[in-house]
Protein backbone atom coordinates (compact mmCIF):
# COMPACT_ATOMS: atom_id res chain seq x y z
CA UNK A 1 0.00 0.00 0.00
CA UNK A 2 3.22 2.35 1.01
CA UNK A 3 4.32 1.73 -2.30
CA UNK A 4 1.62 2.23 -4.62
CA UNK A 5 0.99 6.10 -2.67
CA UNK A 6 4.06 6.61 -3.67
CA UNK A 7 4.38 6.10 -6.94
CA UNK A 8 1.19 7.85 -7.17
CA UNK A 9 3.10 10.97 -6.02
CA UNK A 10 5.73 10.40 -8.12
CA UNK A 11 3.76 10.10 -11.18
CA UNK A 12 1.45 13.45 -10.38
CA UNK A 13 4.81 15.61 -10.02
CA UNK A 14 6.16 14.06 -13.73
CA UNK A 15 2.47 14.93 -15.33
CA UNK A 16 3.05 18.47 -13.69
CA UNK A 17 6.47 18.71 -15.25
CA UNK A 18 4.83 19.67 -18.54
CA UNK A 19 3.25 22.21 -17.60
CA UNK A 20 5.86 23.75 -15.91
CA UNK A 21 8.74 23.21 -18.89
CA UNK A 22 5.60 24.83 -21.53
CA UNK A 23 5.40 27.94 -19.04
CA UNK A 24 9.49 28.68 -18.57
CA UNK A 25 9.78 27.59 -22.27
CA UNK A 26 8.72 30.69 -24.88
CA UNK A 27 7.85 29.74 -28.11
CA UNK A 28 10.70 32.23 -29.86
CA UNK A 29 10.20 33.76 -32.92
CA UNK A 30 6.64 31.91 -33.15
CA UNK A 31 5.24 35.74 -33.43
CA UNK A 32 7.48 36.85 -36.79
CA UNK A 33 6.29 32.81 -37.99
CA UNK A 34 2.36 33.99 -38.19
CA UNK A 35 3.68 37.27 -40.16
CA UNK A 36 3.33 36.80 -43.86
CA UNK A 37 6.01 35.03 -45.79
CA UNK A 38 5.66 36.73 -49.05
CA UNK A 39 6.14 40.50 -48.32
CA UNK A 40 8.81 39.83 -44.93
CA UNK A 41 11.06 37.81 -46.91
CA UNK A 42 11.91 34.21 -46.13
CA UNK A 43 14.70 34.47 -44.08
CA UNK A 44 16.02 31.15 -42.96
CA UNK A 45 18.04 30.06 -39.61
CA UNK A 46 21.47 30.09 -40.17
CA UNK A 47 22.45 26.47 -40.37
CA UNK A 48 19.34 25.46 -40.91
CA UNK A 49 18.59 21.80 -42.96
CA UNK A 50 18.28 23.77 -46.39
CA UNK A 51 21.45 26.19 -45.87
CA UNK A 52 23.47 23.43 -45.09
CA UNK A 53 22.00 20.98 -47.72
CA UNK A 54 22.84 23.65 -50.33
CA UNK A 55 26.51 23.28 -49.04
CA UNK A 56 27.14 19.48 -49.23
CA UNK A 57 25.86 19.85 -52.65
CA UNK A 58 28.21 22.80 -53.17
CA UNK A 59 26.08 24.90 -55.00
CA UNK A 60 27.00 27.93 -56.30
CA UNK A 61 25.26 31.44 -56.61
CA UNK A 62 24.19 32.01 -53.02
CA UNK A 63 25.87 35.76 -52.31
CA UNK A 64 27.71 36.24 -49.31
CA UNK A 65 25.41 37.27 -46.36
CA UNK A 66 22.33 36.29 -48.06
CA UNK A 67 20.33 33.41 -47.19
CA UNK A 68 18.80 30.91 -49.86
CA UNK A 69 15.43 30.72 -50.74
CA UNK A 70 12.96 27.65 -51.16
CA UNK A 71 10.16 26.31 -53.04
CA UNK A 72 6.82 27.15 -51.37
CA UNK A 73 6.69 23.27 -50.78
CA UNK A 74 9.93 23.26 -48.43
CA UNK A 75 9.07 26.80 -47.06
CA UNK A 76 5.41 25.44 -45.95
CA UNK A 77 7.74 22.07 -44.67
CA UNK A 78 10.03 24.54 -42.73
CA UNK A 79 7.04 26.96 -41.32
CA UNK A 80 5.61 23.98 -39.45
CA UNK A 81 9.11 23.27 -37.93
CA UNK A 82 8.81 27.37 -36.35
CA UNK A 83 12.12 28.19 -39.02
CA UNK A 84 9.97 29.90 -41.57
CA UNK A 85 9.44 33.54 -41.83
CA UNK A 86 11.74 34.62 -39.14
CA UNK A 87 12.41 38.29 -40.11
CA UNK A 88 16.07 38.84 -38.77
CA UNK A 89 19.15 36.78 -38.31
CA UNK A 90 18.74 38.06 -34.76
CA UNK A 91 15.29 36.16 -34.11
CA UNK A 92 16.60 33.01 -35.20
CA UNK A 93 19.58 32.72 -33.36
CA UNK A 94 16.94 33.87 -29.95
CA UNK A 95 14.77 31.18 -31.03
CA UNK A 96 17.45 28.42 -31.18
CA UNK A 97 19.07 29.71 -27.85
CA UNK A 98 15.85 29.58 -26.13
CA UNK A 99 15.25 25.85 -27.77
CA UNK A 100 19.11 25.14 -26.37
CA UNK A 101 18.12 26.29 -23.00
CA UNK A 102 14.55 24.73 -22.52
CA UNK A 103 16.35 21.33 -23.38
CA UNK A 104 19.12 21.81 -20.72
CA UNK A 105 16.14 22.54 -18.01
CA UNK A 106 14.46 19.83 -18.91
CA UNK A 107 17.23 17.02 -18.61
CA UNK A 108 17.83 18.72 -15.13
CA UNK A 109 14.62 19.43 -14.09
CA UNK A 110 13.74 14.97 -15.52
CA UNK A 111 16.73 14.24 -13.27
CA UNK A 112 15.69 15.84 -10.29
CA UNK A 113 11.92 14.16 -10.15
CA UNK A 114 13.53 11.14 -11.11
CA UNK A 115 15.91 11.09 -7.90
CA UNK A 116 12.55 12.49 -6.23
CA UNK A 117 10.47 9.88 -7.27
CA UNK A 118 13.36 7.20 -5.61
CA UNK A 119 13.21 9.08 -2.23
CA UNK A 120 9.01 9.24 -2.46
CA UNK A 121 9.04 5.54 -2.53
CA UNK A 122 11.23 5.16 0.49
CA UNK A 123 10.02 5.61 4.22
CA UNK A 124 11.40 4.82 7.58
CA UNK A 125 9.78 2.52 9.69
CA UNK A 126 10.12 0.90 13.06
CA UNK A 127 8.66 -2.37 14.22
CA UNK A 128 9.60 -5.67 17.22
CA UNK A 129 9.79 -9.03 16.69
CA UNK A 130 7.71 -11.51 17.10
CA UNK A 131 4.87 -8.93 15.63
CA UNK A 132 2.62 -10.27 18.16
CA UNK A 133 4.79 -9.21 21.03
CA UNK A 134 5.26 -5.57 19.88
CA UNK A 135 2.53 -4.20 22.65
CA UNK A 136 2.48 -7.62 24.68
CA UNK A 137 5.03 -8.71 27.34
CA UNK A 138 7.31 -11.75 26.21
CA UNK A 139 6.95 -14.76 28.29
CA UNK A 140 10.17 -15.08 29.24
CA UNK A 141 13.43 -13.27 30.33
CA UNK A 142 17.03 -13.20 30.30
CA UNK A 143 20.60 -11.99 31.26
CA UNK A 144 22.42 -14.12 29.29
CA UNK A 145 25.18 -13.84 27.95
CA UNK A 146 25.30 -10.01 28.50
CA UNK A 147 26.33 -10.56 31.99
CA UNK A 148 29.96 -11.60 31.05
CA UNK A 149 32.65 -9.69 30.26
CA UNK A 150 32.72 -10.68 26.65
CA UNK A 151 30.18 -13.10 24.06
CA UNK A 152 29.28 -14.25 21.20
CA UNK A 153 25.71 -14.00 20.52
CA UNK A 154 23.47 -15.29 17.49
CA UNK A 155 19.83 -14.73 17.38
CA UNK A 156 17.96 -15.68 14.08
CA UNK A 157 14.92 -13.79 12.74
CA UNK A 158 11.93 -15.77 10.47
CA UNK A 159 11.42 -14.03 7.18
CA UNK A 160 7.84 -13.62 7.77
CA UNK A 161 8.28 -11.16 10.22
CA UNK A 162 9.54 -8.41 7.91
CA UNK A 163 6.66 -8.77 5.14
CA UNK A 164 7.79 -8.82 1.39
CA UNK A 165 9.72 -5.37 0.97
CA UNK A 166 13.55 -5.03 0.90
CA UNK A 167 14.99 -2.51 3.58
CA UNK A 168 17.96 -1.25 4.65
CA UNK A 169 18.91 -1.93 8.73
CA UNK A 170 19.31 1.40 10.80
CA UNK A 171 19.25 0.06 14.36
CA UNK A 172 18.34 -2.43 16.50
CA UNK A 173 17.01 -1.93 20.23
CA UNK A 174 15.95 -4.42 23.30
CA UNK A 175 13.80 -3.64 26.07
CA UNK A 176 14.01 -4.93 29.67
CA UNK A 177 12.29 -7.42 31.53
CA UNK A 178 8.73 -6.22 33.15
CA UNK A 179 9.05 -7.42 36.03
CA UNK A 180 12.44 -5.04 36.29
CA UNK A 181 12.09 -2.43 39.22
CA UNK A 182 14.61 -0.35 38.12
CA UNK A 183 16.83 0.19 34.91
CA UNK A 184 19.30 -2.53 32.96
CA UNK A 185 22.08 -2.18 31.40
CA UNK A 186 25.68 -3.63 30.13
CA UNK A 187 28.30 -1.87 28.09
CA UNK A 188 30.90 -2.89 25.75
CA UNK A 189 33.95 -1.58 25.17
CA UNK A 190 34.29 -3.64 22.05
CA UNK A 191 32.32 -5.20 19.21
CA UNK A 192 31.37 -6.20 15.84
CA UNK A 193 27.65 -6.77 15.13
CA UNK A 194 27.20 -8.58 11.56
CA UNK A 195 24.23 -9.41 9.43
CA UNK A 196 23.18 -12.04 6.97
CA UNK A 197 20.71 -13.94 5.22
CA UNK A 198 20.68 -17.38 6.56
CA UNK A 199 18.81 -20.62 5.73
CA UNK A 200 18.47 -22.03 9.09
CA UNK A 201 15.41 -21.48 10.52
CA UNK A 202 14.51 -20.26 14.45
CA UNK A 203 14.21 -24.19 15.04
CA UNK A 204 17.42 -25.17 13.10
CA UNK A 205 19.79 -23.12 14.12
CA UNK A 206 22.96 -24.51 14.98
CA UNK A 207 25.69 -24.72 17.92
CA UNK A 208 28.26 -24.06 16.08
CA UNK A 209 28.31 -20.38 14.98
CA UNK A 210 29.95 -20.42 11.82
CA UNK A 211 27.35 -22.39 10.18
CA UNK A 212 24.49 -20.01 10.79
CA UNK A 213 26.48 -17.44 8.73
CA UNK A 214 24.69 -16.71 5.36
CA UNK A 215 27.34 -15.89 2.24
CA UNK A 216 26.13 -11.97 2.11
CA UNK A 217 27.49 -11.14 5.73
CA UNK A 218 28.12 -7.92 6.66
CA UNK A 219 29.62 -5.86 9.64
CA UNK A 220 26.96 -2.83 10.11
CA UNK A 221 29.41 -1.89 13.59
CA UNK A 222 32.38 -2.16 15.03
CA UNK A 223 32.77 -0.21 19.18
CA UNK A 224 31.47 -0.17 22.04
CA UNK A 225 27.90 -0.99 22.27
CA UNK A 226 25.43 0.05 25.34
CA UNK A 227 22.50 -2.69 25.78
CA UNK A 228 19.29 -2.35 27.66
CA UNK A 229 17.52 0.27 28.84
CA UNK A 230 15.38 2.63 31.41
CA UNK A 231 12.82 1.72 33.60
CA UNK A 232 9.16 3.23 33.30
CA UNK A 233 6.92 2.66 36.32
CA UNK A 234 3.52 1.01 35.40
CA UNK A 235 4.47 0.42 32.02
CA UNK A 236 3.75 -2.64 29.99
CA UNK A 237 5.91 -4.11 28.53
CA UNK A 238 8.35 -1.64 29.31
CA UNK A 239 10.24 0.69 26.24
CA UNK A 240 12.71 -0.28 24.29
CA UNK A 241 15.91 1.29 25.21
CA UNK A 242 17.94 3.68 22.98
CA UNK A 243 19.36 1.09 21.16
CA UNK A 244 22.51 -0.16 18.22
CA UNK A 245 22.93 2.28 15.92
CA UNK A 246 24.39 0.63 12.60
CA UNK A 247 27.33 3.05 11.22
CA UNK A 248 27.48 0.30 7.88
CA UNK A 249 24.12 -0.09 5.65
CA UNK A 250 23.02 -4.13 5.66
CA UNK A 251 20.33 -4.25 2.89
CA UNK A 252 18.10 -7.16 4.04
CA UNK A 253 15.36 -9.24 1.39
CA UNK A 254 12.78 -11.12 3.09
CA UNK A 255 12.52 -13.04 0.03
CA UNK A 256 16.15 -14.40 -0.04
CA UNK A 257 15.87 -16.15 3.63
CA UNK A 258 16.09 -15.49 7.23
CA UNK A 259 17.58 -12.34 9.36
CA UNK A 260 20.97 -13.40 11.43
CA UNK A 261 22.06 -10.94 13.90
CA UNK A 262 25.56 -11.57 15.29
CA UNK A 263 27.36 -9.82 17.83
CA UNK A 264 30.89 -10.69 19.38
CA UNK A 265 31.66 -8.32 22.11
CA UNK A 266 34.47 -7.83 25.08
CA UNK A 267 35.16 -5.32 27.64
CA UNK A 268 32.18 -5.45 29.38
CA UNK A 269 30.65 -3.91 32.18
CA UNK A 270 27.63 -4.65 34.37
CA UNK A 271 25.75 -1.02 35.15
CA UNK A 272 22.53 -2.07 36.31
CA UNK A 273 21.58 -5.98 36.76
CA UNK A 274 18.94 -7.42 35.52
CA UNK A 275 16.88 -9.35 32.52
CA UNK A 276 15.76 -8.56 28.97
CA UNK A 277 12.53 -9.36 27.98
CA UNK A 278 12.03 -12.55 25.42
CA UNK A 279 10.09 -14.72 24.35
CA UNK A 280 10.70 -18.82 24.53
CA UNK A 281 8.08 -20.74 22.31
CA UNK A 282 9.31 -23.80 20.50
CA UNK A 283 8.26 -23.07 16.25
CA UNK A 284 8.08 -19.52 16.62
CA UNK A 285 9.88 -16.48 14.55
CA UNK A 286 12.85 -15.90 16.81
CA UNK A 287 15.71 -18.32 18.47
CA UNK A 288 19.51 -18.17 19.50
CA UNK A 289 22.86 -19.51 20.23
CA UNK A 290 25.29 -17.94 22.25
CA UNK A 291 28.31 -18.58 24.52
CA UNK A 292 29.94 -16.40 27.51
CA UNK A 293 33.57 -15.78 25.62
CA UNK A 294 34.01 -13.36 22.32
CA UNK A 295 36.35 -16.23 20.80
CA UNK A 296 34.07 -19.28 21.45
CA UNK A 297 33.11 -21.08 17.91
CA UNK A 298 30.44 -22.97 19.14
CA UNK A 299 27.87 -22.34 22.07
CA UNK A 300 23.77 -23.37 23.97
CA UNK A 301 21.57 -22.65 20.86
CA UNK A 302 17.35 -22.82 22.26
CA UNK A 303 14.34 -21.10 21.38
CA UNK A 304 14.63 -18.47 23.39
CA UNK A 305 15.04 -15.29 21.13
CA UNK A 306 14.89 -11.50 22.87
CA UNK A 307 12.58 -9.29 21.29
CA UNK A 308 13.67 -6.98 19.26
CA UNK A 309 12.92 -3.49 17.76
CA UNK A 310 14.30 -2.68 14.28
CA UNK A 311 14.43 1.12 12.95
CA UNK A 312 14.71 0.24 9.39
CA UNK A 313 14.73 2.40 5.86
CA UNK A 314 12.00 0.85 2.79
CA UNK A 315 13.70 0.27 -0.44
CA UNK A 316 11.05 -1.01 -2.83
CA UNK A 317 11.40 -1.55 -6.65
CA UNK A 318 10.18 0.58 -8.66
CA UNK A 319 7.09 -1.09 -10.44
CA UNK A 320 6.85 -1.31 -13.63
CA UNK A 321 4.04 0.74 -14.36
CA UNK A 322 5.69 3.91 -12.83
CA UNK A 323 8.62 3.13 -14.95
CA UNK A 324 6.22 3.33 -18.10
CA UNK A 325 4.99 5.92 -16.79
CA UNK A 326 8.13 7.96 -16.32
CA UNK A 327 9.21 7.33 -20.04
CA UNK A 328 5.96 8.38 -21.54
CA UNK A 329 5.95 11.84 -19.56
CA UNK A 330 9.88 12.48 -20.58
CA UNK A 331 8.65 11.63 -24.01
CA UNK A 332 5.84 14.51 -24.33
CA UNK A 333 8.12 16.46 -22.40
CA UNK A 334 10.99 15.97 -25.49
CA UNK A 335 7.83 16.80 -28.14
CA UNK A 336 6.98 19.53 -26.06
CA UNK A 337 10.04 21.49 -26.39
CA UNK A 338 11.21 20.49 -29.87
CA UNK A 339 7.21 22.35 -30.73
CA UNK A 340 8.57 25.40 -29.19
Amino acid sequence: MELTASANRAFIAFTKLTHVIAARCPAAGRADASQDADSKGDIYCAGSDVERGQKRKGRKGVKKGVSPRVSPHNRQSRREKNCASITTDEACDAMKMTKRVCMKRTIRMFALLLAGSNALAQGTLSFAVPNAQANAEGNSSTSDPFSSSSFRFQQVFDASQFGSTPFIINSIAFRIDGASTGPVGWSFGGSTIQFSTTTQTPESLSPVFADNIGSDVTTVRNGAIPIGGNFQPGASPQPFGSGITMTSPFLYNPAQGNLLLDITAGGGLTLFPGALDAQSVSGDSISRVYATSAGASAGVSDSLGLITRFNVTVVPEPSSWLLAGVGLVFAAILRLVRRQ
